[in-house]
């Protein structure tokens, strides 16, 4: 299951509980992620705790975007650590749900602005386009114009 191996990859401890916002948070401090608990669906709670775990590596690995403190790099450090790791799961729902979870904060959708200029970012990348290949089919680029 995704989410077991998510825990097992994870650098740093993940916490389950009822936190203040529906979603997860990395906590560079205390070096744990915190995610809410009663979602709904496993494919969100996959997609979260997979965006969550990207930061818990940037941290680990030194990555600049930790450094400057520079919230639109750490936000698509993280979703492209989420995308590429769904990708590679081969499971289209959860990927799936990753895409939807794109859109939304490239369109401001209740996201911060870090959260939206991240997501616009990553609309433009190979990894991209590979991932609604691999979902939709070679067809969707001709339908749907994703970086706007």
């Amino acid at each position: 299951m995704l989410i077991d191996k998510l825990y097992k990859l994870s650098p740093c401890p993940i916490y389950e509980n009822n936190l203040m916002f529906f979603g997860g948070d990395y906590n560079e401090d205390k070096l744990c992620i915190r995610i809410s608990g009663g979602w709904a669906e496993d494919n969100d709670r996959i997609v979260v705790l997979a965006h969550e775990v990207g930061h818990a590596f940037c941290h680990k690995n030194k990555c600049k975007c930790f450094d400057i403190k520079h919230g639109m790099l750490c936000e698509f450090h993280a979703n492209l650590f989420a995308l590429t790791w769904l990708y590679k799961q081969h499971d289209t729902e959860a990927l799936y749900v990753c895409i939807k979870h794109i859109i939304s904060q490239s369109r401001k959708l209740n996201h911060s602005m870090g959260h939206a200029r991240a997501a616009k970012c990553l609309l433009r990348t190979k990894l991209w386009k590979k991932c609604l290949d691999y979902v939709f089919g070679k067809q969707t680029q001709l339908v749907f114009d994703w970086s706007k």
